[in-house]
């Protein structure tokens, strides 16, 4: 059992979701629609561009080159190229981590994400 929780605990999480107003958490400005990147309960990133979501919040996971696995949960409204185009930013910038994807279909959320 002591395997099992100090192996959950290098285990990040990430969500991607979308502001519904203005607001500013810590040093984040959020405009609203904006992209937000949370790793491990706190806002890192936000911005509009969805192309680039993803990789900014990869970018503040801090021993993301120690990870070797990257799972993502697709929402409900994530287009087959948008996630093409992500699955090929994360293979390009960081081809040390296996990518396992899964089609969750939720609403809030258009990703989920762990690394480990």
């Amino acid at each position: 059992m002591n395997n099992f929780n100090e192996s959950i605990k290098s285990v990040v999480s990430g969500e991607i979701t979308t502001a519904i107003r203005a607001s500013k958490v810590d040093d984040v400005d959020i405009e609203k629609d904006d992209y937000i990147a949370i790793v491990d309960n706190k806002i890192v990133f936000s911005g509009n561009q969805k192309d680039k979501i993803i990789l900014e919040l990869l970018k503040n996971v801090n021993d993301i080159n120690d990870k070797y696995l990257c799972t993502i949960i697709f929402g409900k409204d994530v287009t087959e190229e948008e996630k093409k185009e992500n699955l090929s930013a994360i293979e390009s910038t960081y081809p040390n981590l296996e990518i396992v994807t899964l089609d969750g279909g939720q609403e809030v959320y258009k990703y989920l994400i762990s690394l480990e």
